[in-house]
């Protein structure tokens, strides 16, 4: 039964991975509704922290005003479950926000993005 479990996962992982690749999804509502499915995914099963980090990094890019309500969505799920997927999440939650305030902080779509999530 485990067995099935994961192989259901796994597609469903496969399904919705290629909108973390950034050359894949045209279309910002795409791809941030499959963000949105991995952040559910993430939220009910333990996934390695290395892609709960790349997830919550690429939402907290993302400030497409028309994919603003898909990820704020998103970014609600995912936010609260961070510290339970990783050891070291306040610390890595904080440094990801301020480095992207820092480098990609120059619009104000950006910042309001970032502001919302605070």
């Amino acid at each position: 039964n485990n067995k099935k479990q994961g192989a259901k996962l796994r597609r469903l992982m496969t399904f919705a991975w290629p909108c973390l690749l950034p050359k894949q999804c045209v279309d910002p509502a795409t791809k941030y509704h499959g963000h949105l499915l991995l952040a559910h995914i993430i939220a009910k099963f333990a996934i390695h922290k290395r892609i709960v980090l790349q997830v919550f990094h690429s939402l907290l890019k993302a400030h497409a005003i028309e994919a603003r309500a898909i990820v704020r969505q998103a970014l609600d799920i995912l936010t609260p479950v961070v510290p339970v997927r990783m050891e070291d999440a306040n610390a890595t939650l904080v440094h990801w926000t301020k480095k992207i305030i820092v480098e990609e902080g120059q619009t104000v779509a950006q910042l309001v993005h970032m502001l919302q999530l605070l």
